[in-house]
């Protein structure tokens, strides 16, 4: 893809992630980002990962950080700092409650909410039965895919459910892109409806298989980059993109179901499931509608290696797919260990060491991002 179709990539997602009012949370600011920026603006303090990297914070909001189930810390200690009310107010001065508001919202862009039906998020009967399971549509839901864009991913890929996955989501952020951005702007914002009609299409072996899926990826990479916050049609945010996808694998193989038994029962880890960090021991499936978003991605990422480390079930070879669909899986296995977190973490910090770089006659600050694009840095 040329450097000019990916900047107009990237334009057409801005647009989309600013569109709509915000109505329940600080929708547009990346709270985590803003976060360690105030305290180097506001405050004088130099980034301390040890306190303000990911695990310092998760330590912070989580009960049982090493759990997957973890409930959130009631009232961090931070929002107990003299600093926290003039930090909320520039983030969240629009909502009734900034204090309340900022805080839910750096508890969702973080990934540590849950999907548990009728808890967490509404799920009717009749979805139940569009996306073939309570516990697959409080996933689906949280993931905000249509059950249309679900199906048609789960006929490409019945056995494969990361690969489903990053193609439910990007096809759902190409359909996002085409209701918030004017038709005459398509085409300038490389936005392709006729990639949209194909995919949705009933022939499985359409001949742009190749091309259109790599476009695809193409979409849900920059999306995954930019951590772009995306805004639904009733004004509320999404997840970011990363965790969105880790939700719909989790949908797809909650859909698909176990042969072991129920992992999870009334919406709880099943009797004599592992509840610590030992549940993910052997890739086994969590139960996903109890465990954050973060533990389901944490997840996601091994899925993901296992079904790039095989050969493709059910996929032919016509166009080279292949061959490309092995890449595509791989590529976006690693590329999808960094949610917002540690991005936001990455970005803030360079921004910190550029800033001191500038002033003064040291080298050039280390790039953070390249471990986390690489895939090399761990949870």
């Amino acid at each position: 893809m040329t450097s000019r179709r990916r900047i107009a990539l990237a334009a057409s997602l801005f647009i989309a992630s600013a569109q709509g009012a915000p109505i329940d949370h600080p929708l547009t600011a990346d709270i985590y980002r803003e976060l360690v920026r105030f305290q180097s603006s506001e405050r004088g303090k130099p980034f301390d990962e040890a306190t303000w990297g990911t695990a310092g914070l998760l330590t912070r909001l989580l009960v049982d950080p090493g759990s997957p189930y973890s409930d959130v810390v009631d009232t961090p200690s931070f929002t107990n700092e003299t600093w926290w009310p003039a930090f909320t107010q520039r983030v969240g001065s629009h909502l009734p409650n900034a204090f309340a508001g900022t805080l839910a919202t750096l508890r969702w862009q973080t990934g540590l909410t849950k999907a548990r039906p009728d808890i967490d998020l509404a799920v009717t009967a009749a979805d139940t039965v569009a996306f073939g399971g309570r516990e697959a549509a409080a996933n689906a839901k949280k993931a905000d895919l249509s059950p249309a864009i679900f199906r048609q991913a789960r006929l490409r890929h019945p056995s494969r459910p990361t690969a489903a996955a990053r193609e439910a989501v990007a096809m759902q952020l190409l359909r996002e892109q085409m209701k918030q951005v004017p038709r005459e702007q398509w085409e300038a914002m490389a936005i392709r409806k006729d990639v949209a009609r194909r995919y949705m299409s009933d022939d499985i072996d359409y001949p742009a298989a190749t091309s259109d899926r790599a476009y695809l990826m193409s979409i849900l990479h920059m999306a995954i980059r930019t951590g772009s916050m995306s805004i639904s049609p009733e004004g509320t945010q999404r997840l970011p993109a990363a965790l969105r996808v880790a939700r719909a694998a989790a949908a797809y193989k909650d859909a698909l179901g176990y042969f072991g038994g129920p992992y999870c029962t009334d919406s709880k880890p099943s009797t004599g499931r592992p509840i610590d960090s030992s549940a993910f021991d052997h890739n086994s499936p969590l139960c996903f509608v109890a465990a954050t978003d973060r533990a389901v991605h944490h997840w996601y990422r091994h899925e993901a290696r296992l079904e790039a480390s095989g050969r493709p079930l059910h996929e032919n070879n016509h166009d080279g797919w292949n061959t490309l669909s092995r890449w595509i899986n791989g590529f976006m296995g690693l590329i999808e260990i960094a949610t917002l977190t540690e991005f936001s973490e990455a970005l803030a910090a360079e921004a910190l060491d550029a800033e001191e770089a500038a002033a003064s006659t040291e080298a050039p600050a280390p790039r953070r991002l390249a471990p986390l694009i690489c895939g090399v840095r761990r949870p």
